[in-house]
């Protein structure tokens, strides 16, 4: 399945309101009220629609602020997003929180638990303090602790 392209609202600006309209560039600063150099940045992909230019065009053009934001998010976002590895190094709180509270628990080095063990831990911790597992849940954990999965390697 292909995907498109991402597109900076300034292409949508221009091919969707401004040629099918009839409207420079010079005169939709003049008529927003903003300068032409912020008019032309924005057509050219060099800048990002702000909440004050957001609210100018909706007005003047009878849409939303949030269509122009939303545009603007959904770019940043997939320029953000596609292809990088900042974001694929942090680990999910979730997965963190569990290891460290097995790993001081029972005084484990962290990197001696997977993330699988910590949360069958933690899970098992936490559900007898509460009171909320009964015997036969507490036997199929001890069970799966003592006998874990085992992959076939055929």
């Amino acid at each position: 399945m292909a995907t498109l392209p991402n597109t900076h609202p300034g292409k949508v600006l221009r091919e969707e309101f401004l040629r099918p309209l009839g409207i420079t560039p010079y005169r939709l600063a003049k008529e927003i009220g903003v300068p032409q150099t912020r008019v032309s940045g924005i057509l050219a992909g060099k800048r990002a629609i702000s909440v004050d230019t957001a609210v100018r065009l909706a007005r003047y053009f009878g849409t939303t602020p949030q269509l122009w934001l939303n545009l603007q998010v959904q770019f940043d976002l997939e320029v953000r997003l596609c292809g990088s590895v900042v974001y694929d190094r942090i680990a999910p709180y979730a997965e963190l929180a569990v290891r460290d509270y097995a790993a001081r628990t029972r005084d484990l080095p962290e990197s001696s638990i997977t993330g699988a063990e910590a949360l069958e831990r933690l899970t098992r911790k936490m559900a007898t303090r509460q009171n909320i597992v009964d015997d036969e849940t507490l036997v199929r954990l001890d069970e799966a602790q003592r006998n874990p999965p085992t992959s076939d390697s055929t």
